[in-house]
């Protein structure tokens, strides 16, 4: 036999219920109970319907807490598939509790109808009021004649209801009172005439309801308040990671206090050197013509007016930056586009661009220097060569092999046995570069070039040229101009102790144009194998590196020591 309970089991929370799941006798009650729902709204909702609320007076909703099925209508409770376990369909509610049952006896309530023509034969939901009455009907005052008293439940539909006539006397007050209603109406069902105050027109706008809802706009407005915080807390993230970013960014800015950087990247001896030209060439930066393609006009910048076209990604010093970092460094053009943050092509566009604008520009910062500048800035070593104006010498870059058998022909140099370009250079006696020609083709001899050049045609009478001895030039040269030139053995054996000590002399000095030319290979650019893509600005890459090697300090002191 079973054995019976000792203990009520679940108690049933509606305010006013006394179901248990076992009765005093332990036997079980046959009730079957729901759990209470655990969270908002429905939890709230189910509270203010049972006429409790979730922690206060002592009642707090939990796993344990039930309502039971005495509270549910019928059709809201379903048996599961193959068995006798009851359960609530979804969106279910309890709608059944003991206090409806005291609704019958709620006392009446009257309602005042006058009996005019106005109101008309039937009786509407709106019941007229008569603008002159002041009658007391159950402690009202009320003007007018006769009016129609009409008692109704709560519950009751006016619009059915039967109206009986009571007769008014009027009754007049001895204070002056304002009655006087006018053509206002009175409505028979509970309506709001303004909207100053929350609804409470249906069982659900309840103060527990009203609470509850403003609970919940504080849990949003906590839920809002957090995710600010949070999002505040993520912008603080990203502004750190964004100031690390501008650190690690390969730009100008981040090593401009490290001149050996600065030697390094860009040839230039610090930052204010590099400033200074840049400051030089600002001016006209702003008007620069993009390069477009190599068919395009010549213009390097445009005389009136801004630069053409959109508007630049980059400022122009960073622009500058990009260009000496190519030259300097030698790297590749999609390694840089990856650096700087843009495409290969755009990286090209700018490079270009630039090239030919230096190459222009910088021509007019050192132009050919004078008889007088040479002999002011002129070093104590070449004191047994006065009249010195320039050294020359050629070089070679190596350049990638054509595929044109002609150009292959044109471009092959017997002395290096590669493909390459040949160039000459000249030098004042204190290192500087002061002239570079076009390149050639590496088959050319060196003859050739200074004549094709136009070097001889910035010589004046009483110039000498020191060149090494595979210069013949000197059948070429124009009048009044001397080659210093180391003696030639011929068909000797061997030079005379006179000449040795000449040529030791001259090589001494002329050593200077081979230490102007190795500055000009330390644009890395220049040292490897130059792509047959940068044919078309070869030249102007050459002079470039050339005339950026002047703003390091001279090679030698005028009249003063070596550097």
């Amino acid at each position: 036999m079973k054995k019976k309970s000792t203990s009520f089991g679940r108690e049933c929370v509606c305010y006013g219920c006394s179901n248990t799941q076992y009765s005093k006798d332990g036997c079980p009650s046959g009730i079957s109970f729901f759990t209470f729902p655990q969270k908002n709204p429905k939890r709230n909702r189910w509270c203010n319907l049972i006429k409790r609320q979730h922690g206060r007076d002592g009642f707090s909703v939990n796993n344990l807490t039930v309502i039971c099925e005495k509270h549910f209508e019928k059709e809201d409770i379903c048996r599961s598939l193959g068995g006798t376990r009851k359960r609530l369909k979804t969106g279910a509610e309890p709608s059944i509790f003991p206090w409806q049952s005291s609704a019958a006896a709620k006392p009446k309530r009257r309602i005042l109808v006058r009996k005019t023509n106005d109101c008309g034969s039937s009786v509407s939901s709106e019941t007229c009021l008569s603008d002159k009455t002041d009658t007391n009907v159950d402690g009202m005052q009320i003007e007018g004649d006769i009016l129609n008293v009409i008692t109704v439940e709560d519950d009751s539909n006016i619009s059915s209801l039967e109206v009986e006539s009571v007769e008014v006397e009027p009754h007049f007050q001895e204070k002056a009172v304002q009655t006087d209603i006018g053509t206002d109406l009175l409505y028979a069902k509970s309506t709001h005439d303004h909207s100053y105050c929350f609804s409470f027109d249906t069982k659900r706008d309840t103060f527990g309801e009203q609470e509850d809802y403003i609970n919940t706009l504080q849990e949003k407005l906590q839920r809002q308040s957090d995710i600010i915080n949070d999002l505040q807390s993520k912008v603080g993230a990203l502004t750190k990671q964004l100031e690390e970013y501008e650190k690690k960014k390969f730009t100008l800015k981040k090593f401009k206090d490290d001149d050996s950087a600065i030697q390094f990247y860009t040839g230039f001896p610090n930052y204010k050197a590099l400033m200074a030209v840049y400051e030089y060439l600002e001016p006209k930066v702003g008007k620069l013509q993009y390069w477009r393609n190599r068919f395009q006009d010549s213009k390097n910048y445009q005389e009136k007016g801004k630069k053409p076209g959109p508007k630049r990604g980059n400022t122009a010093l960073h622009e500058f930056w990009m260009v000496l970092v190519r030259l300097k460094v030698g790297l590749f053009v999609k390694d840089l586009a990856d650096r700087f943050e843009i495409t290969p092509g755009h990286f090209s566009k700018i490079f270009t661009t630039w090239i030919n604008f230096l190459c222009f520009e910088l021509k007019l910062i050192f132009p050919f220097p004078t008889q007088a500048e040479v002999l002011q800035n002129m070093p104590m070593q070449f004191a047994s060569y006065p009249n010195t104006r320039v050294i020359i010498d050629c070089t070679e870059v190596f350049v990638q092999v054509p595929s044109s058998l002609k150009a292959q022909s044109q471009t092959w140099s017997n002395y290096k046995h590669h493909n390459t370009f040949k160039v000459l250079v000249a030098i004042s006696p204190n290192g500087q570069v002061t002239f570079v020609s076009k390149l050639w083709g590496g088959r050319v001899s060196d003859k050739f070039i200074t004549r094709q050049s136009g070097i001889l045609d910035l010589l004046d009478a009483g110039d000498n040229i020191m060149a090494d001895r595979g210069f013949d030039i000197k059948n070429i040269l124009p009048p009044g101009v001397d080659l210093n030139l180391p003696p030639f053995k011929g068909q000797r054996d061997q030079l005379t102790a006179q000449e040795v000590e000449e040529t030791s002399r001259i090589a001494s000095v002329r050593i200077h144009v081979e230490r102007a030319i190795g500055r000009i290979k330390n644009y890395h650019i220049l040292d490897g194998v130059l792509p047959l893509s940068l044919s078309h600005v070869a030249d102007q890459v050459f002079s470039v590196c050339s005339y950026l090697t002047n703003f390091l300090p001279p090679l030698l002191e005028p009249g003063g020591n070596e550097k």
